[in-house]
């Protein structure tokens, strides 16, 4: 009978979920972003850590494809991906009309998004606040509701902007139950900022102290 353990040891690592070749950025003149090759491998949490000024949500910005870089190419071998950004995007609706929205944008039929709606209400704590205006929710809240929404389409690529920052204790520990819940759905998490790292053991480290270049990082 073949042992067990030795069979674990077989199990290869999983490849990666997004590739990025020769990424380059200037600002002004200045060079902001400066990769060769970086590889983020699936199923790990990956942390960009860093100075204020570095350029790491700028680096976000440009792996979720919401910035065109000077060269380069950004392959997400994943599929579907989120961002969630540190001042929460909402919609001029009520909580439930922006979960509803957001269903409707990843193509959920229709059918189905009552259910989702209330599901989410109740993951996010938010059930209370259904019919309240989004954007009179506290920082806390609104947060949570970017998140759940951003969740809510199963990504697998998920690219959190400094998820607690300005948050006090209390919604921090909110919004990391809601991300350590999710963890096991998504190919890789990649975070910008380090106070939630605290909470992700064996968490992947990037550009910390590296400011804006990164050499190389394989999976």
């Amino acid at each position: 009978m073949r042992d067990m353990a030795h069979d674990a040891d077989d199990v290869a690592p999983p490849g990666p979920a997004l590739s990025v070749t020769g990424l380059r950025l200037s600002a002004g003149g200045t060079p902001r972003i400066d990769i060769p090759k970086l590889c983020l491998p699936a199923g790990r949490i990956t942390m960009i850590l860093g100075a204020n000024g570095a350029g790491k949500s700028l680096l976000l910005r440009l792996l979720h494809g919401l910035v065109v870089p000077e060269a380069g190419q950004v392959h997400a071998l994943a599929g579907r991906q989120a961002m969630v950004f540190q001042r929460p995007v909402l919609l001029r609706r009520s909580v439930a009309g922006n979960l509803r929205h957001g269903l409707k944008a990843a193509g959920v039929p229709r059918a189905e998004r009552r259910a989702r709606v209330a599901a989410l209400l109740a993951q996010s704590g938010l059930a209370d606040r259904a019919r309240q205006p989004a954007r009179t929710l506290s920082g806390g809240e609104q947060q949570r509701l970017a998140l759940v929404r951003a969740l809510s389409t199963t990504p697998e690529i998920l690219f959190l902007d400094e998820p607690t920052a300005s948050l006090d204790p209390r919604a921090t520990r909110a919004i990391e139950t809601l991300v350590l819940g999710a963890a096991a759905r998504q190919a890789v998490r990649v975070d910008d900022g380090a106070p939630i790292a605290t909470s992700f053991p064996g968490f992947r480290d990037l550009m910390n102290g590296l400011g804006a270049r990164v050499e190389e990082v394989g999976a």
